[in-house]
């Protein structure tokens, strides 16, 4: 039988929509967090609703489907679940349904409302009748039980674990270790723990920590994977390790437990690497690394040592296996002294790697730039700052890292030697490493505009505009053509260019410089055609020129009968009040593609346009119109029982 796990945070809202992620990462922890947003971003919560007394539940699928509940009360955060999770923090069916929830709010997605048979709503009540039936087994106590459990606390039925103590009390020393004896036998995890807190007794870490080891050889030999669709699978159990690591760390063998998080860490890579789980063995890794990065503080190796130690940890991880790694960095101040001599270790590596032993050559350049970041924040803590832009300037000329030393150049005050470094590296990149031309070509622009140039910031926002035309980019560019005081021939030439294709900078009279790049800007990957109507309706959308929008909707429309167009939703929304009979066309079209499509999420679409067209008809004061066509909707469509039902909501008999 499951469990109840109703736990309280004291996050001190009214109202579930107060929440915000981070007070759920606080509720949950990181850990379970994690997990739980794993579990929201692949689909497990089925149809959230709110419950009359403003309970959020859903359908969450785990091994199987477990009812969740979550509310707030008395401005404590609870969550309820019916899956066999034993532990102090919530569950992560609790968090996937809470961030299922959030993004429902942000997209305004509507949360319906449960019925009272809802078969969740009698899982949760199940559940919770079951629990005051175990409690009624010694009166007295039953009166002291609190309704819920405080984190920390076990969950297991307080009224059991009595009866056990007082049957452990009533036996002899003898009997006592007899029975632990016998249940040695049957149960050889028993055996093993009580064997753990012997070692643990004698003080024997040496013996603790091969136990340790042939542990963590065995959890990640395991096979890690979860079949979403089959509700299937083998999540490795790593909570044991990490009580066995903290002991381990209690006993003061840090330098050992260090040794070990070595081994975890290359053979948890491996593990996670070769798994198929979404995140979760990856998750209880790093907790369990949490506790190797507690223990290399208290190591007896010099300062210097743990720190690179840490370093090569976070080098080796591409699984964010290292993330507990703060808990060291954080916890106390590094001397620049101990930061110098790891600067001249890193550096000594970097002048030693050599890029033919690698075939691949984003994998050396990924490596380097890794390690050339620490190396720069090592020399930083070491108060060696002179030698960090030479540095970034060698590596800038080996992986093409100009990004980072124009960042550099610019926090420095140095932007004629920024400049410099943004035209030598749009040279080097624009044809093998096209996102970094791009990026110093953000770098040329931001630099011409801190300098008031804004007639040569024009040119780079055209530069941009040209390479991905979009509203947002034409906006952009507005706003600054206006600053450069060009704005009526710079608008006029980029609506030109949307309708006939031609660059504006071919026209004599273009107001804008050349932008002294030493590439021209990056041309489309694919021809275009022209005119590019999607844009040219966004513009006139958002200038509220409805007319002109339908005038390019109807253009295209004629070119390409059968194609895709445009939001024709958003496009009907933003000519209903001047040209309400084309949008309620616009509407009706959609509607009914909806409803040939046969399937109810595509009927609740379907009555959300006609709820537009009913507003605007009836706006008009033409209502009766609507209901004629809702009742021939109906005839036509008699046989669709789900969509008639929809239909009848609306007043469609």
């Amino acid at each position: 039988m499951s469990n109840i796990y109703f736990i309280m945070y004291r996050c001190r809202v009214n109202h579930l929509d107060q929440l915000k992620r981070t007070d759920v990462e606080k509720w949950a922890g990181r850990v379970i967090y994690k997990r739980g947003d794993a579990y929201h971003r692949s689909g497990r919560v089925e149809k959230p609703a709110m419950t009359a007394d403003g309970a959020l539940i859903a359908w969450v699928l785990g091994s199987q489907k477990y009812a969740t509940l979550v509310e707030v009360e008395s401005g404590d955060l609870c969550s309820l679940c019916t899956c066999p999770y034993d532990d102090s923090p919530p569950c992560k069916h609790a968090v996937a349904l809470l961030l299922e929830y959030m993004e429902a709010k942000e997209k305004n997605r509507p949360i319906p409302a449960a019925s009272p048979s809802d078969e969740r709503i009698a899982a949760i009540d199940d559940l919770l009748l079951t629990s005051d039936l175990e409690d009624e087994g010694d009166d007295e106590e039953a009166e002291d039980e609190p309704p819920v459990r405080a984190p920390g606390a076990s969950g297991k039925n307080r009224s059991s674990e009595s009866d056990v103590n007082r049957f452990l009390s009533g036996l002899t020393k003898e009997e006592l270790i007899g029975l632990v004896g016998e249940w040695s036998v049957r149960f050889p995890e028993i055996a093993d723990e009580i064997a753990h807190r012997g070692r643990l007794s004698a003080g024997n870490t040496g013996a603790l920590a091969a136990a340790i080891r042939r542990e963590i050889v065995g959890t990640t030999s395991q096979d890690a994977w979860y079949d979403h669709w089959r509700n299937e699978g083998n999540i490795p159990d790593y909570s044991r390790l990490k009580l066995r690591l903290g002991d381990l760390l209690d006993a003061g063998a840090a330098d050992e437990l260090v040794r070990l998080g070595a081994l975890l860490l290359e053979r948890g890579t491996h593990q996670v690497e070769t798994g198929h789980d979404e995140g979760d063995t990856a998750s209880e890794i790093a907790s369990c690394m949490e506790v190797v990065f507690q223990a290399l503080s208290r190591t007896t190796m010099p300062a210097a040592d743990r720190m690179i130690w840490a370093i090569d940890a976070d080098l080796k991880d591409s699984f964010d296996l290292c993330e507990g790694s703060q808990v060291f960095w954080g916890r106390q101040e590094h001397a620049a002294a101990d930061w110098s001599v790891v600067a001249d270790n890193l550096l000594k590596r970097l002048e030693s790697m050599n890029p033919s032993a690698s075939n691949d050559g984003f994998s050396y350049d990924y490596v380097r730039n890794q390690l050339v970041d620490w190396v720069i924040r090592a020399l930083e803590n070491a108060k060696r700052i002179s030698e960090i832009i030479p540095l970034c300037e060698r590596e800038a000329e080996t992986t093409g890292s100009f990004v980072r030393l124009v960042k550099r150049l610019i926090d420095e005050g140095r932007e004629e030697d920024a400049e410099h470094w943004c035209r030598r590296g749009i040279q080097a990149t624009t044809a093998r490493q096209p996102g970094i031309a791009h990026a110093l070509r953000t770098s040329l622009r931001e630099i011409r505009e801190k300098k008031g140039d804004w007639l040569a910031a024009a040119a780079f926002r055209t530069e941009e505009f040209l390479d991905h035309p979009s509203l947002e980019a034409f906006q952009t560019l507005e706003k600054t053509a206006r600053r450069a005081k060009v704005h009526p021939q710079v608008r006029n030439a980029i609506l030109g260019y949307l309708e006939t294709g031609r660059r504006p900078e071919e026209d004599a009279a273009w107001p804008l410089p050349e932008t002294a790049a030493a590439e021209k800007p990056l041309r489309p990957r694919q021809s275009r055609q022209f005119p590019i109507v999607s844009t040219l309706i966004d513009i006139a959308i958002a200038e509220k020129r409805p007319g002109e929008a339908l005038r390019w909707y109807d253009f295209q429309k004629a070119r390409q009968p059968h194609g895709h167009i445009h939001d024709e939703n958003r496009l009907a929304g933003a000519v209903a009040e001047r040209y309400p009979d084309r949008a309620t066309a616009l509407w009706k079209g959609l509607a009914e593609r909806q409803i040939a499509l046969v399937q109810p999420n595509a009927y609740r679409e379907a009555v959300r346009y006609l709820g537009k067209i009913r507003e605007v008809l009836e706006r008009k004061g033409d209502g009766e119109r609507f209901t004629v066509y809702l009742k021939d909707l109906r005839n036509a469509h008699i046989r669709k029982k789900r969509l008639i039902e929809l239909l009848d909501d609306m007043g469609g008999k």
